[in-house]
């Protein structure tokens, strides 16, 4: 048996089979689309597909889904791949940048946020993409951070 994120169990033989990525997220919507709760889902790249995506907008759900870097994503992001010039940072200097992006394999154009960290000492920035439905930070919202999603003003 494999335990689900909220501590439901999905047959071993059920996971094997599947074929389709977002039936591993089915069972999880359907026990929450009649509460009247805010709902929100963080996922790895592991969750990012066309499918899911769809099917979390279907149900209302916002969403934070890190996506694989590409080469079209990286040239979006170009001008902040640049090393930043004078003496190296004694802390982390964080950019972040925000755009619509259509892969091949969507329906439509989302929102997607790139965050870039460059460490002291390291020579390449580490870079981050999300796609999300969330809007800009407000009361009460999300905001993205390393960890994942924090409610903002935490």
């Amino acid at each position: 048996m494999a335990k689900t994120i909220t501590g439901g169990a999905i047959p071993a033989r059920r996971l094997k089979s599947s074929r389709r990525p977002a039936a591993f997220h089915e069972p999880v919507v359907a026990r929450y689309r009649d509460s009247d709760v805010r709902r929100d889902f963080r996922a790895d790249a592991a969750s990012a597909n066309p499918e899911v995506y769809e099917l979390l907008e279907a149900e209302g759900y916002k969403y934070t889904i890190r996506v694989p870097a590409n080469r079209i994503l990286q040239a979006r992001i170009g001008y902040l791949l640049k090393r930043p010039v004078n003496r190296p940072p004694i802390k982390v200097r964080r950019c972040y940048a925000s755009f619509s992006y259509q892969a091949a394999s969507w329906t439509m154009p989302r929102h997607v946020v790139a965050k870039l960290e460059w460490h002291p000492g390291k020579l390449y920035p580490r870079v981050c993409f999300i796609v999300t439905n969330l809007s800009r930070p407000e009361r009460g919202e999300c905001a993205i951070t390393t960890g994942g999603v924090r409610p903002h003003g935490e």
